[in-house]
């Protein structure tokens, strides 16, 4: 089966971004970068924590989504009521398949 048919939820992925305020200094904001990203998300198993022991207490879920798609650590993703800050992006084998984000869940307003 093709990673795409595996894809099934859309996603939105947001960014922060600083704009000079004329003042000497600068305004932070979000924006979306896109709402039309498909996704999958999987929760980390133990094993997955151990595999990843540098980023286990960052990281509790993995993202997949396909190769190309502009995300970036930092960005603040939603999906299916989730909402996730990607800690890492990794591109399995680097041979244009998918991206594979590592996520903190966290709660919206905190």
């Amino acid at each position: 089966m093709g990673i795409n048919r595996m894809l099934t939820h859309t996603i939105t992925v947001k960014r922060d971004s600083l704009t000079a305020n004329g003042a000497g200094g600068a305004t932070q904001s979000e924006s979306t970068v896109s709402s039309t990203v498909r996704g999958a998300l999987s929760r980390m198993s133990g094993s997955e924590r151990s595999r990843f022991a540098g980023l286990s207490q960052e990281v509790s879920h993995i993202l997949f989504v396909p190769a190309g798609t502009d995300i970036q650590r930092g960005d603040k993703v939603t999906m299916d009521g989730i909402s996730l800050v990607v800690k890492e992006v990794d591109e399995p084998g680097r041979r244009g398949h998918h991206l594979e984000c590592f996520c903190k869940e966290f709660q919206k307003g905190v």
